[in-house]
């Protein structure tokens, strides 16, 4: 039967593996029959243990020390964590500021573009231009679209009003008279091309 210990290194700390577990070791026999009679073995000192105070005493300093390699291997890793959580956070935070700057540079840019439609309409109306020769208008400043609307006014002409609407009402009646004669003739079977029977 095989007995196992905790392999040490030269500064007496516990050799782990790749999992984090201590590596074990086999104590060879003649070691085990050496501590088993009370023979010390090599010229470590080392002497069999008797007692819980004795077992104690050695332990304790050894867990001791484990602890503190343990606790320094923890905090190592945990700052190498909080290290890049920071970096990470820090970049996105990077990535949602570059984010909300473009976002607001399309919104001035949208706000400035319907400003210069808005002034465009604007002076175009000022001059009496067509509505539908607004969007033929160019220009960023006031004076540019200004000078522009007055070049594109020469060209296309002023705007008028329709002179067809009778705003007063009073071809309202002659408008009804005409509507019923249409009717009346549309009612004659002639309009429709039939021959009128004699009655």
């Amino acid at each position: 039967m095989a007995i196992n210990r905790v392999k040490l290194d030269a500064d007496g700390k516990p050799v782990l593996d790749s999992d984090g577990k201590a590596v074990l070791e086999e104590i060879p026999q003649d070691e085990i029959d050496a501590n088993a009679s009370g023979i010390k073995a090599g010229s470590d000192g080392f002497a069999p243990i008797t007692s819980q105070e004795d077992l104690d005493k050695m332990l304790v300093p050894r867990l001791k020390r484990l602890e503190k390699s343990i606790r320094a291997d923890v905090k190592t890793e945990l700052e190498k964590e909080n290290e890049r959580m920071v970096a990470e956070a820090a970049g996105d935070y990077k990535k949602i500021a570059e984010d909300a700057k473009a976002e607001l540079k399309e919104l001035r840019d949208k706000q400035k573009q319907q400003d210069t439609k808005d002034l465009k309409a604007k002076i175009a109306k000022e001059v009496g231009l067509p509505d539908d020769a607004i969007e033929r208008v160019f220009g960023e400043t006031e004076e540019e679209i200004r000078d522009d609307a007055k070049k594109l006014l020469k060209v296309v002409g002023k705007r008028e009003a329709p002179d067809d609407i009778d705003l007063n009402n009073s071809n309202r009646a002659t408008r009804k008279t005409d509507a019923d004669a249409e009717r009346k003739k549309m009612s004659e079977p002639s309009f429709w091309g039939i021959p009128s029977v004699p009655r």
